[in-house]
């Protein structure tokens, strides 16, 4: 989702930001099958996207009217239907079988009731409106196909009023999911980390310094005996490419920075022949993608805001699977949720990215 693309300039009141970030316990599980010979691991990224960007934002002058502009975003986040496209993207997910699956853009949003003047020092708790998460959870246990939450960020925090004086709370999230039914044969999960940048995108919104939280997942995963380290994150927009650009040198010098081989997946937000993007190959990555199609460009963004194009729009390659470690071969890379046969009866797409599948072996 192109999250601020059109509030750079603009005059909008939020309710004070608030970063979360899960700490996450050590986290181990495996099967009791033996390994097999071959190491090889499919993994998966996946944008889920939020539903809306934030252009009805533009121009607000006043704060009292923002919650009339929030309903408007509000709407057209349940216009879009998430629950319906995670149908879709389960049904990917069942058909592919990916053994890491990389999330960006698996949002909570919270309701805050309105507060009575008879309980206003016992406000009733949030309300959880819609948990992007635990819908494509439970779309894929309904189809007997069982992940597991391995390494999960949060990222922007933001809280707006609502036209019936409650709130509304917006938590973005980057997640790592693992299958484990069926379990990859012989694989260990381990190391859970996760972490907000620190280099962030600050806004004057309203006279108010708001910040964009972005950040990065990661778990080691034991595969046949081989160790390679899992990477997932959502870079910021390319419209901001010298932020994004340090939050890559951010990566390179912290998860990225291991003696393991390492497989980075995600919304890099960086086309071929940007600056982040040329950094990361000059750190020694190479591009899963072209090296197996190198006459297809890729594309794997964006569908109109509504996705109700019936045409794809898909015109750049920014959802990227890299590796790193002469110790990685890649066997296999395609795109899903691209081809028309995909929308949802609505006639949206899954979502406004494709997602990225590459099957890779560790020697």
């Amino acid at each position: 989702m192109k999250f601020f693309r059109f509030v750079l300039r603009t005059k909008v009141f939020f309710l004070p930001v608030l970063l979360v970030v899960l700490s996450i316990p050590f986290l181990a599980f495996h099967s009791d099958s033996p390994a097999v010979s071959a190491a090889r691991i499919t993994v998966m990224t996946r944008n889920l996207y939020v539903g809306s960007g934030f252009h009805t934002l533009v121009d607000i002058s006043t704060p009292e009217e923002i919650p009339d502009r929030v309903a408007k975003v509000y709407a057209r986040v349940l216009s879009s239907q998430f629950p319906e496209r995670a149908e879709a993207i389960a049904d990917e997910i069942v058909k592919i079988r990916p053994d890491v699956v990389g999330l960006q853009e698996a949002p909570l949003l919270l309701f805050q009731p309105p507060s009575e003047a008879s309980n206003a020092t016992q406000p009733q708790p949030a309300v959880a409106a819609m948990d992007y998460l635990q819908i494509l959870l439970d779309a894929l246990q309904r189809r007997n196909a069982h992940y597991v939450v391995a390494a999960i960020v949060n990222n922007t925090d933001l809280t707006a009023p609502r036209t019936d004086g409650g709130t509304i709370r917006f938590i973005d999230r980057d997640v790592i999911l693992v299958r484990t039914s069926p379990p990859l044969k012989g694989m260990l999960v381990l190391n859970p980390q996760a972490k907000n940048f620190e280099m962030q995108l600050k806004l004057d919104i309203a006279g108010k310094e708001v910040t964009i939280h972005r950040g990065w997942c990661s778990v080691d995963v034991e595969v046949g005996g081989k160790v390679a380290r899992i990477v997932n994150t959502h870079l910021e927009e390319g419209f901001f490419d010298l932020i994004q650009f340090y939050q890559a040198q951010e990566l390179s010098n912290g998860p990225l920075r291991t003696s393991l081989p390492v497989i980075a997946l995600g919304d890099f937000n960086a086309a071929e022949g940007s600056d982040t993007y040329r950094y990361l190959l000059k750190t020694g990555f190479k591009d899963s993608w072209p090296l197996t199609h190198p006459a297809d460009p890729g594309f794997s963004c964006c569908q109109d805001e509504d996705l109700l194009n019936s045409t794809s729009q898909l015109k750049e390659r920014i959802d990227l699977v890299l590796y790193q470690g002469i110790q990685i071969n890649v066997d296999d890379v395609k795109l899903v949720g691209n081809h028309p046969t995909n929308r949802i009866p609505s006639g949206q797409w899954p979502s406004d990215h494709a997602g990225v599948v590459a099957t890779l072996s560790i020697k």
